[in-house]
């Protein structure tokens, strides 16, 4: 499902991000300009409003913006499982999270807003080697549970096309995460103590290019 919502700065850089080429080439030959300036320029002179067209839990690549959405809504069992990892607030984990991940950290839009941020941040010890991750907001399981199963099943191989193996730990008392993880079709290996708190967690992984 599909919805029009006022449009943002962060619309604005998205798209020009993601512009199909054919687009890219009529703004440069009719205004001869770049997409994002000739984006931000139609954002401040439409009148009454500018509007964007978002996607449903479809992801898209995460902005700054998305972040500061977020953090405040973040769900109370991934607050735990932060502080259970370790001394972060949500901002913090969110920020590491999302300059770590690579090739890119994505965002899932629900009813026109952001419900979650996930990605892969690689090792550094072996840079096929990733750690996954997802944190959202209550969104996720009241407004659009379905559609985001859906669209984080499909996207999934492209989240894991650069990594050979990728892997976590999740909070034993993180059910929502747990029953997601192991619809991906993730493989849970031990149990393990961890983190300040001495939490029990799960470990999981994946194998790619098998």
């Amino acid at each position: 499902m599909t919805h029009i919502r006022k449009a943002t700065k962060e619309d604005a850089l998205h798209v020009a991000r993601n512009m199909r080429e054919a687009d890219r080439k009529d703004i440069a030959a009719s205004s001869n300009s770049l997409p994002h300036a000739s984006l931000t320029r139609g954002l401040e002179l439409s009148r009454p409003s500018c509007f964007s067209v978002v996607r449903d839990s479809y992801p898209t690549e995460s902005v700054r913006s998305d972040i500061d959405y977020i953090a405040p809504r973040l769900r109370e069992p991934d607050l735990r499982e932060i502080k259970a990892l370790g001394d972060f607030s949500a901002e913090e984990a969110l920020t590491i999270s999302y300059f770590g991940s690579k090739p890119k950290c994505y965002t899932a839009i629900g009813k026109g807003v952001p419900v979650a941020m996930f990605g892969v941040v690689p090792f550094e010890e072996n840079e096929r080697w990733g750690s996954i991750w997802l944190l959202g907001t209550d969104d996720v399981t009241n407004k659009v549970p379905i559609p985001f199963l859906k669209w984080t099943k499909k996207f999934l191989p492209i989240l894991l096309e650069p990594y050979d193996m990728v892997c976590n730990i999740v909070d034993t008392r993180n059910e929502v995460h747990i029953k997601w993880i192991k619809w991906l079709g993730f493989s849970f290996v031990r149990e393990l103590r961890h983190g300040p708190e001495n939490r029990t967690f799960y470990e999981f992984a994946r194998l790619n290019h098998v």
